[in-house]
């Protein structure tokens, strides 16, 4: 396969932040009286399937309460020096020596995306970013990936998606990409058995690319 596009997940792939997420979530809805009985895990999913979940009957309360979490979660944000996996910038350097065009493609904000690539340094070897929030249709549907392949200018087959969730995964295989999932994060809490391949770290991916 000659390989001429990386596509990146960003959590659970390039910052170990699924947990956080969950664990925030839970701890915003304690704090507001509306606890789950147990941890709901969001792993992959978007905001707006998140408040669908969570209160699917009142859309005027859901908005209320979803306005109410981001005003939470702005002074609860994930730390993206912390969490960041430490493999991801050197990965970034090979691949771009090598000539290989990546792209970070994410349901986070993009905001949040910028801020990930500007405290871990890659900005200058990341060719495209996308968030969620910019497309019509979320994961599992493949428009994310679909309009990074578009701004790069390379086609599906030319392409690897590296996901970590099964949602992530079908969007990346109906992208028609080839899909590599990644286990360093999930372990065995994610089923990847759709993806073509499962790493166990992220510098594996440099062995599905040939040098040029």
């Amino acid at each position: 396969m000659d390989v001429r596009a990386v596509l990146f997940d960003m959590d659970g792939v390039l910052i170990d932040s699924e947990p956080f997420y969950n664990q925030r979530i839970d701890a915003f809805l304690k704090s507001i009286g509306r606890a789950p009985e147990s941890m709901i895990d969001f792993t992959g999913s978007n905001d707006n399937a998140i408040w669908e979940t969570l209160v699917p009957e009142d859309a005027t309360l859901r908005d209320a309460l979803h306005a109410q979490y981001d005003a939470y979660r702005a002074v609860h944000p994930v730390d993206c020096v912390s969490r960041g996996n430490p493999q991801a910038p050197k990965l970034f350097e090979a691949l771009h020596a090598r000539g290989v065009l990546t792209a970070i493609c994410s349901s986070s904000e993009l905001s949040m995306i910028q801020e990930y690539m500007h405290v871990q340094n890659v900005e200058s070897l990341i060719d495209f970013a996308i968030s969620g929030t910019q497309c019509a249709y979320h994961k599992p549907h493949p428009e994310i990936y679909l309009s990074a392949m578009e701004a790069l200018g390379v086609q599906p087959r030319q392409c690897l998606v590296v996901e970590d969730s099964p949602i992530g995964i079908r969007a990346g295989l109906a992208s028609g990409a080839r899909v590599v999932a990644l286990s360093q994060y999930s372990a065995d809490r994610l089923d990847q058995s759709e993806a073509h391949a499962i790493v166990g770290q992220l510098h594996d991916i440099l062995s599905f690319v040939h040098p040029q």
